[in-house]
């Protein structure tokens, strides 16, 4: 796992899947822990409006996995998963800023087609760029990383939950309402969490991003010929070729004294 951890951290691709899924989830798995709070607080929706999240939630899930499933072949994958991690968040952020639970579980359906997208692609790019022999320590590394932080998340949920309700109780007082163009808000210390948790997995889309915009540049510069990788392969190319191995199967200076031994009478 040690191996495998530290391919992780010096390859592009699979550092980008690692903080794309590991900080993503650290964000989306708060849902878990807070949502039937959101529910009962927020919603006023009470035990079933958190059972229609999850339910919604699955569903999205399921959709997700399904949909990239079947249109893998067509997908640029890096693109994808980016584009995936950052779908959730932005999903994640709408649903907590909604009033209602139809809007709210509609949210959450969305967030759950873009979680399971991105679960599906970045597995296949950690299959498409580990070598053979780290694959697995590769694999179990990544698991051990992924449920580390959802136990992150549901451990540090409603710790969070604590602190924002003090700073919304300190600004918006015990009402915990403030008044934006003017429109009334409720920002109880779960919706403020939520948040929190919404610009977290838009963090690691963006980390995530950086990542693979490295690797592009890295293939990039190998296509071109690059000074280092250029010499490298001139070097290695050498080292392959057999000592003595010229045009006519000779040295370049056997090759050219050849004519003039020919000339010699």
């Amino acid at each position: 796992i040690k191996d495998g951890w530290h391919y992780a951290f010096i390859t592009p691709v699979v550092r980008a899947v690692n903080v794309g899924l590991a900080v993503g989830l650290v964000g989306g798995g708060m849902l878990v822990p807070l949502g039937q709070t959101f529910a009962k607080d927020v919603l006023d929706a009470g035990q079933s409006g958190y059972g229609v999240f999850v339910a919604a939630l699955g569903i999205g899930v399921g959709a997700g996995i399904i949909g990239v499933s079947a249109r893998q072949a067509k997908l640029h994958l890096e693109r994808a998963f980016v584009i995936s991690v950052f779908g959730a968040g932005i999903a994640l952020l709408v649903g907590v800023s909604t009033w209602t639970l139809g809007l709210a579980a509609l949210s959450v359906m969305v967030m759950g087609v873009f979680a399971g997208s991105s679960y599906v692609v970045g597995y296949t790019l950690l299959q498409e760029n580990v070598d053979d022999e780290l694959r697995g320590r590769v694999f179990a590394g990544t698991y051990i990383l992924v449920r580390l932080c959802v136990l992150l998340s549901m451990a540090v949920g409603p710790f969070l939950v604590d602190v924002f309700g003090g700073l919304s109780d300190a600004v918006a007082g015990d009402d915990n309402q403030v008044e934006l163009l003017g429109v009334t808000i409720n920002v109880p210390g779960v919706r403020l969490t939520l948040w929190f948790a919404g610009l977290i997995m838009l963090v690691a889309a963006v980390l995530s991003a950086r990542s693979l915009w490295e690797a592009r540049a890295l293939r990039t510069a190998l296509a071109n010929g690059a000074p280092a990788s250029t010499s490298s392969a001139g070097d290695a190319s050498a080292g392959d070729r057999p000592a003595g191995d010229g045009p006519a199967g000779g040295t370049p200076a056997d090759d050219a004294s050849a004519p003039a031994d020919a000339e010699r009478p």
